[in-house]
């Protein structure tokens, strides 16, 4: 698939997600069904950030405030990232949560990407306690000053409480579909490796 057009490439990926997804409901007394988010992007075994992606690094690594002593890629966040922000775009949503019928969260993604995220973190299966989002700015300046104005996301990108100051590992991700209704989506996920 290395030589098809990359629109081609994305269309045969959902079309496979789709087939592969579970179509079952819960009803009263049954076991809630295993989900899978299928990431869209394909793993790397190193850390590339786009021109964008490569913004926010610096704007989180130069804030003043940041209270994380450092910021180490991952490639499994960064896979993530980038599969969730695709997503939002080729699906024409924004949210956190993937939707239905198979609704995923970003700690799910996570996992799924392959990051193993400590045991006490939110097991179920919309959980985000690694996740910023924004949808809609077009430049990374204006996605920045937009997170700095919301005390949740400027705390989680910050690191500005004790939590989030010890996510030091980081995945940033960038898609800008132009047939989707806010264009450009951003998302930014941080998260402390696990045993």
């Amino acid at each position: 698939m290395n030589n098809l057009p990359v629109k081609l490439t994305i269309a045969l990926t959902l079309l496979a997600a789709f087939l592969a997804s579970p179509t079952s409901s819960r009803a009263e007394g049954t076991a809630l069904t295993a989900r899978a988010f299928l990431p869209l992007a394909t793993a790397t075994r190193a850390c590339t950030f786009n021109a964008e992606e490569s913004a926010i690094l610096a704007a989180m690594q130069n804030d003043a405030r940041q209270g994380r002593v450092q910021l180490v890629c991952s490639v499994e966040l960064m896979k993530a990232a980038r599969s969730h922000a695709l997503d939002m775009g080729i699906r024409n949503y924004f949210g956190h949560v993937t939707p239905a019928p198979n609704s995923v969260g970003p700690n799910q993604m996570a996992r799924n990407a392959g990051y193993v995220l400590p045991a006490w973190y939110d097991t179920s299966i919309t959980a985000n306690n690694i996740e910023s989002i924004a949808a809609g700015y077009a430049t990374p300046d204006s996605v920045w000053a937009a997170w700095m104005n919301s005390d949740p996301h400027r705390q989680h990108l910050l690191g500005l409480n004790g939590f989030y100051a010890e996510q030091i590992e980081i995945g940033i991700g960038y898609a800008y579909v132009p047939t989707s209704t806010y264009k450009y989506q951003w998302v930014v996920m941080t998260a402390k490796r696990g045993p």
